[in-house]
């Protein structure tokens, strides 16, 4: 309820993306509502409240760009500059065939090209990443690396609670809005508890 309740007040139907290039403004403004961002991207901060964090990645799928949304168990942050990533690995698991399948995808800067890694492991218990398989196991057409040339930021967005991380003040991800209440949270939970068993009686 607490994150549902913060993700209705920062972003909820009288929000508007714009931009100032009208040209540029006219793109967005067709990416966004084909893929109806509006209802997702509420949807999904109410996920960066409670994990700490969310990335909003684009995709290309029918030669038209979608924009996936991934949450913070899913992304791991392997470069940074102060308080902002410039590198990540997005984990994402599937189950095919009684085995689970770990696909990771790298986005990196190397020797000034942007680079896109694609790499699929394969486990029978499910508990470890496994063994590294050929994309093609369950990927059709997925290329194991892609280079770009004049990338100068990262190709996905990374978005977080404005809280400091007195967790890990090293570190730039963000925290959940209940971090550090879990203990207050858990009284409440439990007094609420006993205040509807007295009700029952």
């Amino acid at each position: 309820m607490v994150s549902q309740e913060l993700a209705t007040l920062i972003f909820n139907e009288r929000c508007r993306v714009s931009v100032s290039d009208d040209t540029l403004n006219e793109f967005i403004q067709d990416v966004i509502d084909r893929d109806g961002f509006n209802g997702n991207f509420q949807q999904y901060l109410e996920f960066m409240f409670a994990y700490g964090g969310l990335v909003i990645k684009p995709f290309i799928e029918n030669n038209e760009i979608k924009l996936q949304y991934v949450t913070a168990d899913s992304f791991l942050p392997v470069g940074w500059t102060n308080s902002r990533i410039t590198e990540g690995v997005f984990v994402a698991e599937i189950v095919k065939g009684g085995k689970t399948y770990t696909h990771l995808e790298w986005h990196t800067f190397e020797n000034d090209l942007y680079s896109i890694k694609n790499e699929l492991f394969e486990s029978v218990t499910g508990v470890d990443l496994g063994t590294k398989v050929p994309l093609n196991t369950i990927f059709d057409n997925l290329e194991p690396l892609v280079l770009m040339q004049n990338v100068k930021a990262p190709l996905f967005a990374y978005f977080k609670p404005n809280l400091a991380n007195n967790f890990d003040s090293t570190n730039p991800l963000g925290v959940s809005v209940f971090a550090n209440s879990v203990d207050t949270l858990h009284t409440i939970d439990l007094q609420f508890d006993s205040l509807q068993r007295e009700f029952r009686l």
